[in-house]
């Protein structure tokens, strides 16, 4: 019946409690005479309600009004490793800075007051651990966390408004630390 098929509907777009759902944005990208599509995800949450407007004998309209807290779709994780006294160029093909949605920094192996700089943002992303690491941690930009039992305490940043970031296009990423580290960074980011 026309109900039920309005109610199958509508259950796409309701959550319960508000949460966010899925939305997902397919482009094609043209480089010369090559396409290639590309895939990106956002969270939305339904914003108002879902009213049909009836404008015929079996035919009816309705809009669907979504909310997105964070206005960017992201495309897949990209992972880089930075081995110690290393410039890496990273390339961030997004429309804006990655700095927080789905990034986060790993460092990996003996490392005596690391320190990640981006040299290629105005001024330079500095991100510093006041002390020694000796095994594998995980710093998360978004929820401002720092895993392995290391102290949030000792993360200093500066240059950028989140603890790190990329700039769209080529970015210049160099480890550095103290005498005796051996070890490597790596940065797992979403383009925004």
């Amino acid at each position: 019946s026309d109900q039920a098929k309005w109610q199958a509907l509508k259950a796409l777009f309701w959550t319960t409690n508000g949460r966010e759902m899925d939305l997902t944005r397919l482009t094609t990208l043209t480089s010369g005479s090559s396409k290639t599509q590309v895939e990106a995800t956002a969270k939305a949450a339904l914003a108002g309600s879902i009213e049909p407007t009836i404008t015929g004998n079996h035919r009816s309209t309705f809009q669907v009004d979504l909310m997105m807290a964070d206005p960017y779709f992201y495309g897949d994780s990209r992972r880089i490793t930075i081995p110690l006294n290393t410039t890496v160029t990273i390339n961030n093909p997004g429309d804006d800075n990655a700095c927080y949605y789905g990034m986060t920094v790993e460092f990996h192996g003996v490392l005596h007051t690391p320190r990640l700089v981006n040299t290629s943002l105005q001024p330079d992303a500095v991100l510093t651990y006041l002390g020694n690491l000796n095994s594998a941690y995980t710093l998360d930009m978004s929820a401002f966390t720092i895993s392995g039992g290391a102290a949030l305490s000792a993360v200093r940043h500066s240059g950028a408004r989140y603890w790190f970031g990329l700039q769209p296009g080529d970015n210049s990423v160099r480890l550095t630390a103290n005498a005796g580290s051996s070890g490597s960074a790596v940065i797992n980011f979403r383009p925004p």
